[in-house]
């Protein structure tokens, strides 16, 4: 399966721009059979209470996305929900039907992000064709507990995020650790450029394999970045090095 992480400058709060944005980045790709899409991609990492209005159009953006290119699509967006918003990952199908929806389960307090949305309550696995994934949103990467339940149920853990210049080496380093722990694909798809809280993002999506190789690491480029994954590399590795049977 070909994954294009689609690495992204996110004009703070400009859902239009956004949309336009990736439109252009991915019409000027090659084509890949998942797309993904960095957290709260139409909005940036706000905290505006009423994000969420965001969503409707975001979703029909990530839907037309889907559609045109005949392709999956994961993406974050800020979701509506009571008695706060959510930040979710939505996946949508080639035909443009939502088949799977991840609420962020570790919401960032030290932003302020508790008292702004509602956290999930639960994993999410599903399936893009044949290959099951698993979407989770940024700091619930520092939470290896999150990947281990579903390791043995997910062949790709996807981080889509909003994570800062300043701990990028804990970026890469906990992107290998996932991988290496739970001998799955962990992708990360992060955003470049900076927003209004002074943050810069310097990027540095990555694909690891599930032997803790880094197989793509997309610098601080703007664009689609592709690498293809397969499921039975996954299987093969768990069948040669049964750690996962020891996790009990």
């Amino acid at each position: 399966m070909r994954v294009g992480l689609v690495q992204m400058d996110i004009v703070w709060e400009e859902v239009d721009e956004n949309c336009a944005n990736l439109k252009a980045l991915v019409n000027a790709s090659e084509r890949a059979d998942l797309y993904v899409l960095p957290e709260l991609w139409p909005v940036g990492f706000t905290m505006n209470d009423r994000a969420w209005e965001a969503e409707p159009r975001a979703i029909a953006a990530m839907i037309t996305l889907a559609k045109s290119k005949s392709a999956w699509v994961l993406g974050g967006v800020p979701a509506h929900n009571q008695p706060r918003q959510q930040n979710c990952a939505v996946l949508i199908s080639p035909k443009g039907k939502e088949t799977a929806r991840y609420a962020k389960r570790k919401l960032f307090a030290y932003a302020g992000e508790d008292r702004y949305y509602t956290a999930g309550e639960q994993m999410v696995t599903a399936k893009v064709g044949q290959f099951p994934i698993t979407p989770m949103i940024c700091y619930d990467l520092r939470f290896p507990e999150l990947a281990r339940e579903v390791a043995t149920a997910t062949g790709a853990l996807i981080y889509i995020a909003s994570w800062p210049q300043t701990r990028r080496t804990h970026w890469q380093q906990l992107l290998i650790a996932r991988a290496i722990e739970n001998q799955a694909y962990a992708i990360g798809v992060n955003r470049i450029g900076s927003d209004e809280n002074g943050l810069r993002y310097q990027g540095d999506s990555m694909v690891v394999a599930p032997s803790g190789e880094v197989v793509l690491d997309a610098g601080s480029d703007e664009g689609v970045h592709l690498c293809d994954i397969d499921y039975e590399s996954v299987t093969q590795l768990r069948s040669r090095l049964p750690f996962l049977r020891d996790m009990s």
